[in-house]
């Protein structure tokens, strides 16, 4: 099958560096790190979206569907049980920020329109499926629930309190700044990934629901995580 995807990165305007720059400020690098290691890291997150996004396409199609939600994206990491747990996690911690910054969001109605992205609207019927609903439906054999110790996530924490430990007030705050730096673009649903969805699919060729937005933009959170140390 024929990619969609045909525009060099290096052509874009869209791009990510200053957010992965303090990404790997907060991962524990240099507040300034090299420009030449954070354009290699945004390259291999970019490819590896894109890469993923085809394959979820190609999967949704044997569906009989051009549509990408999250269940593609979920069931294309339906072999590591580890990091959907950590999923699991993220849906966790973000829908209590949300709660807490929206008390309404809880429930919603309905759900704003953004170009480019195919909006998963609330029926009353039918309740909207979350990253954790895809996967219990995908983990057959509950690997997810055996899941009782993360070594990375760990080895991430202490990492983190070892850095901290010496802070001046000044240099936690920048830090603590730079350790909530991701790929979203703000809080919500409705708002929070018209930048990545630009990065990721610049042409506006394919449909790609804010749902499946949400674990791209967790998978390269993840992916800049393990490529600091390039």
């Amino acid at each position: 099958m024929v990619s969609y995807f045909t525009i060099d990165a290096t052509g874009e305007n869209t791009n990510f560096q200053k957010e992965i720059s303090n990404m790997m400020h907060g991962f524990g690098d240099n507040p300034n790190p090299n420009a030449a290691t954070v354009v290699l890291v945004e390259d291999i997150v970019l490819q590896q979206l894109r890469s993923m996004i085809q394959e979820a396409l190609n999967y949704s199609l044997l569906k009989g569907t051009n549509v990408i939600s999250n269940h593609e994206i979920i069931y294309l990491m339906r072999k590591n049980p580890v990091k959907l747990k950590r999923l699991q996690n993220y849906q966790i911690k973000m829908d209590h920020i949300d709660n807490t910054r929206n008390p309404t969001a809880a429930n919603p109605s309905t759900t704003s329109i953004l170009t480019g992205i195919v909006l998963e609207e609330e029926k009353e019927s039918k309740k909207k499926r979350t990253h954790i609903d895809v996967i219990k439906d995908l983990d057959e054999m509950d690997e997810v629930s055996l899941v009782k110790f993360d070594a990375i996530d760990y080895l991430r924490k202490v990492r983190a309190a070892k850095i901290t430990e010496s802070m001046s007030f000044e240099k936690y705050e920048a830090y603590h700044k730079a350790r909530c730096s991701s790929f979203r673009s703000g809080y919500g649903l409705s708002k929070g990934f018209v930048k990545l969805e630009s990065w990721i699919n610049p042409t506006k060729e394919l449909k790609i629901t804010q749902l499946a937005l949400e674990v791209l933009c967790f998978l390269a959170y993840e992916t800049s995580h393990l490529r600091q140390n390039l």
